[in-house]
């Protein structure tokens, strides 16, 4: 009797645990999503999209919906209207004809489309970080494979007196992006959750981020890895680093962006807010001040 009873009981335990639930969803409203990154001297150009739930399907369709042709786009300059963006249905962006990125001019967009909130954002591009030296070293480490990787030593002077944030790319003789980056830094932003830079990992293009945090008014040297053979000289046009000063918001932008991407797939990851500026709406308006130097391969 003792041995039926235990497993009758188990039965009783799994069967009374099954129960349906009812999840009622906020409806959060649709709200427009500004995506504008300027570097100095450039037309301004706005992405201008629409937000959807989480409980819409995934569909490889849906993307092209998500445009907004229609939408009005607004740029000012030192608070005085400057233009309306035309939009350019081949690369499905909002672009200025005159208006310009320029030091030291406040600049702010709005957006407005049919059934969506009016949307918002400022911006002002920051000053120039000059680039002090450049080296390059040949062979200079091997990596976890065996092939030889070389070296590239980034030297500049961070402004005192102030929080600044950066976004380095190492560049062809052609302009393409010289592809996978090895580093160790501890300067370099942690963009894998894991809170450590992986020495044995790649940072992607447009990934590489730091802040001063640790050298606020010194001397910067940032050591960078490139696998052997990408940065060539090719008729005198050399490879180049790309030192770009980018904004707090920017900054916080690319991390969330990252960590988004990090835990698609990933049941039990934590939420993630995707970091913007943007006034009643969601996306990044900022403006981006670069240097780029050459680098001495040979």
């Amino acid at each position: 009797m003792f041995k039926l009873f235990i497993p009758f009981i188990v039965i009783i335990f799994f069967a009374s645990c099954e129960k349906k639930l009812q999840v009622d969803m906020e409806k959060v409203p649709q709200k427009l999503v500004l995506y504008s990154v300027v570097s100095q001297d450039s037309l301004i150009e706005v992405q201008v999209t629409k937000s959807i739930g989480i409980t819409v399907p995934e569909d490889n369709n849906i993307g092209d919906s998500l445009y907004l042709p229609h939408a009005t786009v607004v740029v000012f300059e030192n608070e005085v209207a400057a233009e309306t963006l035309n939009y350019n249905p081949l690369n499905k962006k909002f672009k200025a004809v005159s208006t310009r990125m320029r030091a030291g001019k406040s600049y702010r967009i709005t957006a407005d489309a049919t059934g969506y909130t009016t949307a918002q954002g400022k911006a002002t591009l920051l000053p120039v970080v000059p680039v002090n030296n450049v080296f390059f070293k040949k062979n200079a480490r091997m990596n976890e494979d065996g092939d030889w990787m070389d070296e590239v030593k980034i030297v500049f002077t961070d402004p005192a007196n102030a929080d600044n944030y950066y976004r380095v790319y190492i560049k062809l003789y052609n302009g393409n992006d010289a592809g996978c980056i090895k580093a160790t830094d501890i300067d370099i932003e942690d963009l894998n959750g894991d809170g450590i830079i992986n020495p044995l990992g790649c940072i992607s293009p447009g990934e590489l981020i730091i802040s001063d945090k640790n050298f606020n008014g010194l001397a910067k040297t940032l050591v960078l890895y490139v696998r052997n053979g990408r940065l060539v000289v090719n008729r005198n046009r050399y490879p180049y680093v790309l030192l770009q000063q980018i904004s707090k918001d920017f900054f916080l932008f690319t991390k969330s962006q990252a960590l988004v991407k990090n835990i698609q797939d990933n049941p039990f990851a934590e939420p993630v807010n995707l970091w913007t500026n943007i006034t009643n709406g969601y996306g990044i308006f900022t403006g981006i001040s670069q240097y780029s130097a050459i680098i001495p391969a040979n």
